[in-house]
């Protein structure tokens, strides 16, 4: 795994014109981060508002909401890598803050199918929001801590969650996917390996 501060890199050595390449149509970068954001703070707005159903949890503590952000970004970027091929220990892994912007990321710069790319941009969500929802709920369990956890992951969520739709509907089932910087690219195969 590499480590990384600023921009999103682009190998210089793939070359984007060969081999037939498709560039997954998305949004610009900035256009993209601000829907993802929006979209996690309207999912977060939902899901508190189904807890609330449930239980009267009163979110009293915005400074310990901020102090959660700062636990849970590592804990989702590493949820990120453990999907990456061999669990993130190969050097096409990088994890990256882009200062400026104020955002971690986690990047894989090599080919993995379409559906492991899913799952990357999924398992975060999956396991630090809907797994800590579900035990909330079915344990009736009121706590705000474990709710604000589920909330700072949501929210964080946004852009992951957008990710995989785009990919779910826009690339064909057997392709193969990479990025190159901030954009996607694919290509259908017949097998991968």
């Amino acid at each position: 795994m590499k480590l990384k501060i600023g921009d999103i890199p682009k190998n210089k050595e793939f070359m984007l014109e060969e081999n037939d390449w498709n560039i997954l149509e998305e949004p610009c970068e900035d256009k993209f981060i601000i829907y993802g954001i929006l979209f996690g703070i309207l999912l977060a707005y939902f899901s508190y508002l189904l807890v609330e159903s449930f239980f009267e949890i009163e979110l009293r503590n915005l400074n310990i909401f901020f102090d959660i952000v700062f636990i849970v970004v590592p804990f989702h970027e590493f949820l990120h890598i453990i999907c990456h091929p061999n669990f993130g220990l190969s050097d096409k892994t990088i994890l990256g803050l882009h200062l400026r912007k104020l955002y971690f990321y986690v990047y894989y710069d090599g080919v993995i199918t379409r559906n492991r790319m899913i799952l990357v941009y999924l398992f975060p969500f999956f396991i630090l929001s809907f797994c800590f929802l579900l035990i909330l709920l079915i344990y009736r369990i009121d706590s705000e801590f474990i709710l604000y956890i589920i909330l700072a992951n949501i929210i964080g969520s946004g852009l992951d969650l957008i990710s995989a739709l785009f990919i779910f509907v826009k690339v064909p089932e057997n392709s193969i996917v990479r990025n190159y910087g901030f954009k996607t690219l694919w290509k259908k195969v017949s097998k991968f390996e």
